[in-house]
């Protein structure tokens, strides 16, 4: 497939899903996204964003990155964003849905991972402002936008396996001494302390990876 989702061989009819889990409809030719059409020969979707402007400027637009985002319901990560901007927690520099990245704090595949611990110990909250921070996609916005030392653009395996041990380790604690309390106090403190490390400033500008 080409950069904009468009079969270069073989046939849709065979194997008929596209980039992030699209799901060609051989009949029309668009592939379809739960919310929404996309046409990969235009390279938009036919609708605009359900969403309006909080996905971004582009109605009709597709990922702005095919090799590392995907969109599989045709809404992009808006709902972490919207949580950090109804807390006060929103950029002050820059284009929010041009400049930044909304990054979950514990990531979403590893909180999938641990959700049944989390239902255990009540803790809640995947697409919370608690769980989330704005990061800037970019090394040039990173330090334009104040000097962060971290920015946010595409997979971080590392972080997710840092974040994954530290869970790792408030599990087994908990299977020790079985106080759900302290489990979700505990995963409360971890959120805080990684959002603190990801808002450093100064040191350069490295993408988290």
């Amino acid at each position: 497939m080409d950069v904009y989702g468009s079969l270069r061989k073989g046939n849709n009819e065979f194997v008929p899903f596209l980039y992030q889990g699209q799901y060609v409809d051989a009949e029309t030719g668009l592939a379809y996204n739960r919310f929404r059409y996309y046409d990969n020969e235009a390279g938009n979707y036919i609708s605009q964003d359900p969403i309006g402007l909080n996905g971004g400027l582009v109605l009709y637009g597709y990922t702005h990155d095919g090799n590392c985002w995907v969109d599989p319901y045709g809404l992009s990560g808006w709902l972490l964003g919207k949580n950090l901007d109804k807390a006060g927690e929103s950029v002050t520099h820059g284009v929010r849905s041009v400049d930044w990245q909304a990054h979950h704090v514990v990531p979403q595949a590893v909180w999938d991972e641990n959700k049944s611990f989390f239902k255990e110990i009540k803790f809640r909250g995947k697409h919370s402002a608690a769980n989330g921070i704005y990061l800037p996609n970019s090394a040039n916005n990173a330090r334009q936008f104040g000097g962060f030392s971290i920015f946010h653009n595409g997979s971080h395996a590392d972080y997710s396996d840092l974040v994954r041990n530290r869970i790792n380790a408030i599990q087994a604690d908990y299977l020790i001494h079985g106080d759900k309390v302290r489990a979700k106090t505990e995963m409360e403190d971890l959120q805080k302390r990684l959002k603190t490390a990801l808002a450093r400033k100064g040191g350069g500008a490295k993408r988290l990876h």
